[in-house]
């Protein structure tokens, strides 16, 4: 750990439920980038895509994540990747019911 790292605040970890059982089993443990956690990012990226803020492609997702949120490259792909794979298990759920 290096100076700046050990001064640099930490935000306080407050973990969002997980919006289905599913979610919960995969859901690899709280993880945020500054004030921003993977359950607030879903939260402020669906709120985007329904109001039209941005492209409905994953690269346009990333890249709207890496603007308007701050963050890097990586994690706005990861996340995205993760926010994408949520979408996609849920329609597959509303399919077979």
């Amino acid at each position: 750990m290096t100076a700046a790292t050990r001064d640099r605040p930490r935000p306080l970890l407050v973990r969002m439920a997980p919006s289905s059982q599913a979610d919960r089993a995969a859901e690899p443990g709280p993880r945020f980038v500054g004030q921003l956690g993977f359950w607030d990012f879903r939260d402020r990226l669906a709120a985007d895509l329904r109001a039209g803020r941005t492209g409905q492609t994953a690269a346009a997702i990333v890249a709207h994540a890496h603007r308007a949120y701050g963050l890097d490259q990586a994690d706005a792909a990861e996340w995205t990747e993760r926010f994408l794979a949520h979408i996609r298990r849920e329609l597959q759920r509303m399919a077979r019911t």
